[in-house]
């Protein structure tokens, strides 16, 4: 009798085993857990359930997600994941969690595969050092996508379920400031049901996926010359240009915000050479927001530096993208910090509302922030006294030579 419970006993166990019977290859440094804890370095993988693959082919529809851009894998998660490594982008789920949500509570089951969709789609370094503004940009898309599915009755009923269930990041990220992202997500997906209107209205503004710029402190301000951006029809036009402009001149790391009409792109600050040089400092320096330590080139350069140290120049360069007239305008001076912390609010993509926007007496303005730091004390503060123009920034950094047809 012993040996037959044994029996079968083993066969339970072997049939039960391949549920998860394969180590998922990937590195899971990067990642998202929405609930539970770290799953370990080589998560298993069990078949798929093609009730979920449906569900993610409608989130990708609903939002415009390249569904080939990414796996989904059943796997021994607590809920849902979003993994990145150098090999591709995951979504991995708890094929025995998601049904039991589907069975009960369905529109949440969309919020979490959404949220984890939104990571991928936006291309979210999954780094816990950009945790707060990853999340938050990744609740605003879920919030989008459960709206336009049309099965929660509510926003407030969204936002209960929101605090009910458990969430990894709770402490860096409370609730009372996921609400505000859920609710931005939730009410721009309405408003875009105005179809090209959404933008015309101050309100709009409030309502965007991105977060607004302002402008502030004392930044040098020229208007791009119109020629650059002949035969541009809508606004993801004059993006790709720019962008292209801004890639090759080494200016990858930017983020978006919105503004009345359009939107503006502000880069990462950058150290460079006082004027009449105006060139982008070269090697690794380049892009270190406090000022390096010195070189000395022989004893008597050494006393020079030592007595008269040279102070070191940064600056940032914002794109601004309106048919309006005004820049709204913020009272105060910006900080080097406060340039990192736009780096950390603004968006990673122009929403397609924004970029399927025609051209309709839109303009670009460049504005150039620039900062100024003494070696004495390596504070860095806004330079307003500074002569150089914008243009003459940006052309000396080599942007306006990139930006053509």
């Amino acid at each position: 009798m012993a040996t037959k419970k044994l029996s079968v006993f083993a066969i339970c166990a072997v049939l039960a085993f391949p549920l998860f019977s394969q180590a998922l290859q990937i590195d899971t440094v990067h990642r998202c857990l929405y609930t539970g804890v770290f799953f370990g370095t080589q998560p298993r993988q069990g078949s798929n359930d093609a009730e979920v693959e449906k569900m993610v082919d409608t989130i990708c529809q609903l939002a415009g997600v390249d569904r080939a851009s990414f796996q989904v894998m059943n796997a021994r998660v607590s809920s849902v994941a979003a993994v990145t490594d150098a090999k591709g982008k995951y979504l991995l789920y708890n094929r025995g969690e998601l049904k039991s949500l589907m069975a009960m509570r369905r529109p949440w089951a969309y919020f979490l595969l959404a949220h984890e969709i939104g990571h991928l789609h936006l291309a979210h370094s999954l780094d816990a050092r950009k945790r707060i503004r990853e999340e938050a940009e990744a609740d605003r898309f879920a919030a989008s996508v459960v709206k336009k599915i049309g099965d929660f009755t509510s926003l407030d009923v969204l936002l209960e379920q929101v605090e009910a269930f458990p969430y990894s990041y709770l402490a860096a990220y409370p609730f009372k400031e996921r609400k505000t992202g859920i609710s931005t997500g939730w009410n721009t997906a309405e408003a875009l049901n105005k179809g090209l209107s959404f933008g015309n209205n101050p309100s709009d503004v409030e309502n965007s996926p991105l977060p607004r710029f302002k402008k502030s402190g004392c930044p040098k301000e020229c208007t791009l010359n119109t020629r650059r951006f002949e035969g541009c029809a809508v606004l993801g036009d004059i993006n790709f240009r720019i962008c292209r402009a801004l890639d090759k001149q080494g200016y990858t790391d930017r983020r978006y915000f919105a503004v009345k009409n359009g939107f503006a792109i502000v880069t990462a600050a950058e150290q460079f050479r006082a004027a009449p040089a105006l060139s982008s400092i070269a090697g690794n320096n380049r892009w270190l927001d406090y000022p390096p330590r010195p070189s000395f080139d022989g004893v008597w350069d050494y006393f020079s530096k030592m007595f008269f140290p040279d102070p070191t120049y940064f600056r940032v360069f914002v794109f601004v993208v309106t048919n309006q007239s005004a820049l709204e305008y913020e009272p105060g001076c910006v900080s080097v910090d406060g340039c990192k912390e736009w780096l950390q609010r603004g968006g990673n993509v122009l929403p397609d509302y924004l970029a399927k926007q025609s051209v309709n007496g839109h303009s670009v303005r460049g504005l150039v922030y620039e900062f100024r730091a003494e070696e004495s004390n390596k504070q860095a503060h806004e330079e307003c006294r500074l002569s150089a123009r914008a243009e003459d920034h940006l052309q000396k950094a080599g942007i306006l030579d990139q930006i053509k047809k």
